[in-house]
């Protein structure tokens, strides 16, 4: 089956190039571009549609979210875990205190393995966000 593609093969390379360098992001000035194309302005079209390069847009985010989200997922792992350990262990016979040890030492390690994976995801998010040095 064949792909349809919606860029033109002109396209290609500059997109690729682009995408190569992701720390710079091209815009163009689209209501001077509007403006030029009312006003039937061919000089001012080519000006407004220059690809100007800079840097990517930020986003300002709470860290509530991030919090949020790792209360979220650890939470209904936690849950979900611990209730299919806990009801396997009653359910094979063992007594109460079996029961108990299993499912406290299952939140415990349930606990520690979700804050390790979310104290490591919050270290390579930070070392992404790193900008590398190249000699140009």
């Amino acid at each position: 089956e064949k792909s349809t593609c919606l860029l033109s093969p002109a396209i290609m390379p500059k997109l690729k190039k682009s995408l190569d360098n992701a720390s710079e992001v091209g815009m163009r000035d689209l209501v001077q571009a509007r403006k030029a194309y009312d006003e039937k302005n061919a000089d001012s079209s080519k000006q407004a549609h220059k690809l100007t390069v800079g840097s990517p847009a930020s986003e300002k985010h709470s860290d509530a979210s991030d919090y949020l989200k790792s209360i979220v997922y650890g939470g209904l792992d936690g849950i979900i875990t611990t209730f299919a350990v806990v009801s396997g262990a009653a359910g094979g016979g063992f007594g109460i205190e079996v029961v108990l040890v299993l499912g406290f030492s299952n939140m415990f390690a349930d606990a520690l393995s979700m804050g390790m994976g979310d104290a490591l995801r919050y270290v390579r998010r930070q070392s992404l966000h790193v900008k590398p040095t190249h000699p140009r």
